[in-house]
């Protein structure tokens, strides 16, 4: 056993081997780095690649996500200025692609998330808040300055009921920032405060993670938009430039009009029939008593106006039928400038 043993000397002289082996590796690899083309050394580009984690989009697809989602912050924005009358700002941080595993690590416990359907795709995303946030427009919702609380803590029955409104919105914004290149229909289905109960994916399997600072008065927080792979598969083609910029063109089919021509049957519109009018000063309006004439600026034996909405379409006579008054239309008013009707 001793004649195994190797010596202190042995294996300093083992070690200065190891070493100086690795520079000559370390010059070979530079030297192969340096490759020759008609007389020029050109310097090769090494990209690491984990097989374990491909890449599943592109860099013009990346790009395309970001243009899409500085839309999506760009109207969050305007949308929650105007309904919480509070300075609101919404800004895109970063889009990457990661495993599942890695974002639900990355997420706060405990924190809002909001588990959507992707109507159009089959499958579901994810939308994540910081709570301190979520309490910032709940306080403001309620008539407050936009406090968040000094401790966290899962929301109630009904602050979680009133942040369902505007959680809709926020849905139906997705929803206007995607159409440009795929028609998506995102609809809550739950609201988790604990990310290990919100296993959408495998953990293995590849998201593409869109992440926003929002500020809303002194509260600041992170967003996040969490879509697998598996959902946006179908769609990743479209995900280019082209498509960002080539505007969507619906061909209106018959039953498409159909469909429109009876839901303009149903629609309320307001028939106004005026028997005339005249100018009278408040005083002579405050001192009117019953039995008093007001006299108009049409004769009784005139056709009166009938309006549709604010514009004259009809002339008519006023009448009674039975225990009805009622107006006769005798004219039909053409106005080529308003084609009130027309589909």
């Amino acid at each position: 056993m001793a004649a195994d043993t190797l010596s202190q000397n042995e294996i300093d002289a083992l070690l200065n081997a190891i070493s100086s082996g690795d520079s000559d590796n370390n010059s070979s690899s530079k030297k192969a780095d340096n490759i020759e083309e008609n007389g020029k050394k050109l310097k090769r580009k090494i990209k690491i690649y984990d097989f374990k984690r491909p890449d599943k989009f592109s860099k013009e697809q990346m790009r395309t996500v970001n243009r899409i989602h500085e839309t999506f912050a760009r109207l969050v924005s305007t949308f929650l200025s105007t309904h919480l009358r509070s300075v609101a700002h919404l800004e895109i941080v970063s889009v990457d692609q990661i495993t599942y595993e890695e974002f639900i690590r990355s997420v706060n416990n405990p924190t809002m998330l909001c588990v959507f359907d992707m109507g159009t795709l089959e499958g579901t995303g994810i939308l994540e808040l910081n709570l301190n946030v979520v309490y910032a427009v709940l306080d403001r919702l309620f008539g407050g300055v936009g406090r968040t609380l000094e401790k966290v803590r899962i929301l109630t029955e009904i602050e979680e009921a009133v942040f369902k409104r505007v959680l809709v919105k926020l849905f139906d914004l997705l929803k206007e920032s995607w159409f440009q290149v795929v028609e998506l229909a995102p609809k809550l289905e739950l609201i988790e405060s604990n990310p290990q109960f919100t296993q959408i994916v495998a953990p293995a399997e590849m998201v593409l993670l869109v992440t926003f600072e929002i500020k809303i008065g002194e509260a600041e927080g992170i967003l996040n938009l969490c879509f697998p792979y598996v959902v946006l598969e179908p769609v990743v083609n479209k995900l280019t430039t082209q498509s960002w910029f080539t505007p969507i063109r619906h061909e209106s089919s018959s039953e498409d009009i159909i469909s429109i021509e009876k839901k303009v049957k149903d629609v309320g519109i307001p028939v106004i029939s005026e028997l005339g009018e005249t100018k009278s000063s408040f005083q002579e309006v405050m001192n009117l008593n019953v039995g008093d004439i007001i006299v108009l600026d049409q004769k009784a034996n005139e056709p009166i106006n009938i309006k549709i909405g604010n514009s004259v379409k009809y002339k008519g006579r006023p009448g009674v039928l039975g225990r009805f008054k009622g107006v006769v239309i005798e004219e039909v008013i053409q106005n080529d400038s308003e084609e009130v009707f027309k589909i």
